[in-house]
Parts: C-alpha cells; sequence; structure tokens
C-alpha cells in the first residue's frame, strides 16, 4: 500500500519492514513488475532493496548510510536488469526471479507460479503494486506456498487496494496497524506515535 508519495522511498519502508520479518535469515526474493524498464516499478523495486541493505546495515554492523544503500540497490538493480537475477553475500541477499505483470492480478499470478515452480524456497515476494501482490497471493496459495510468518513474506509500495488491505487483515495484527496508520496518514492525520493510537 502506498507509504509515502515517492516510489523510491514508499519501496524503502516497506523493505525496512520485510527485511525485520526476516531478520538474521538468508532473503531469496522475487519481483512481480509491470513490465521491465518501467520507471515506477524499477524505482519501488530498487527501493525495496535499499530497506533491506538499510536493514541489514544495521544487523550486521556494516558502515554504509542509508544515502550508500540506496546507491547500492541501484547498481544491484542494474544487475538484476541485465541478468534477471543478482546476488549479495554482503546483505545476505538474492532476487533469484522477476516477472512482468503488466499491473493485473492475473498477471501477477502467473509471475508468482513461475517463480515459486523455479525456486520454492522465495521467501520474499516484491510487487510493484497491490494489484500484482494480490495475484502473487493467489499464485502462491495456489502452489501450496505458506505465506507470512514461516513461508513467504509479499510486499507491495503502492495503491491502497481494498482486496490488498482486506487479505492483510489474514496476515498479522502489526500489519492491519501499519496500513490502518498509512491510511491516517495519507489522510492527513497526526500517526507519530501509532502504537499508541490504536
Amino acid at each position: 500500500t502506498s507509504y509515502t508519495t515517492n516510489n523510491f522511498w514508499s519501496g524503502f519502508a516497506v523493505g525496512e519492514e520485510a527485511a525485520k520479518k526476516l531478520s538474521g535469515e538468508h532473503i531469496v526474493a522475487a519481483c512481480s513488475l509491470s513490465y521491465w524498464g518501467e520507471t515506477n516499478a524499477e524505482s519501488r523495486m530498487a527501493g525495496m532493496t535499499a530497506g533491506v541493505f538499510w536493514v541489514r546495515t544495521q544487523e550486521m554492523g556494516l558502515s554504509y548510510s542509508q544515502l550508500d544503500c540506496a546507491e547500492l540497490a541501484v547498481k544491484f538493480w542494474e544487475d538484476v536488469r541485465k541478468n534477471g537475477s543478482a546476488r549479495s553475500d554482503e546483505f545476505d541477499f538474492e532476487i533469484v526471479s522477476g516477472g512482468e505483470s503488466n499491473n493485473t492480478e492475473e498477471g501477477g499470478q502467473t509471475t508468482a507460479e513461475n517463480a515459486f515452480t523455479a525456486h520454492p524456497d522465495i521467501n520474499l515476494f516484491m510487487a510493484n503494486n497491490d494489484f500484482e501482490g494480490m495475484g502473487v497471493a493467489y499464485g502462491a496459495e495456489a502452489m501450496g506456498i505458506k505465506l507470512g510468518e514461516g513461508g513467504c513474506w509479499i510486499i507491495s509500495a503502492n495503491d491502497g487496494y481494498i482486496k490488498a488491505l482486506d487479505q492483510s487483515r489474514r496476515v498479522s495484527c502489526n500489519l492491519r496497524r501499519r496500513l490502518v496508520c498509512q491510511r491516517l496518514c495519507l489522510r492527513g492525520a497526526d500517526v507519530r506515535d501509532p502504537a499508541q493510537r490504536l
């Protein structure tokens, strides 16, 4: 769902949350883009990657700044674009699959089914938007892939699609709180201390 109005930093915020959920685990990621070369989608994906790199920097005691992580993520995404995958041993993170989903649930489902068939160990799926994210969830569920804790986390940095918000209710109470806070922020509410307000 929409976290900020900037594609990269919106991706960064959800990437941070995903990295916290997968703390101490090797992250095997896949991505669902509208299409390769689409600026907004690739910006969100690079942002998600930067968010993961930033959390890993703090966890591992590395000396990168947030800006360093952003620059490293953009370079990482250049490799993903060229090769279809990339790996960073330093951040214990890899992207093993990427597919074009054309901003649709159907495309997200096909992308997920293809990715999980080739890489059943995927534990993070980065979706360009909530439509694709819902499709990824349908694809994962159709293949018997567990979602959330102990399975695969699906993240998205755009849209606030009602179906996706409803789906998130099944995943976790903390996620619901964050989504409510995001909606309140988008409406201009003051949510500096969301845990106290919910």
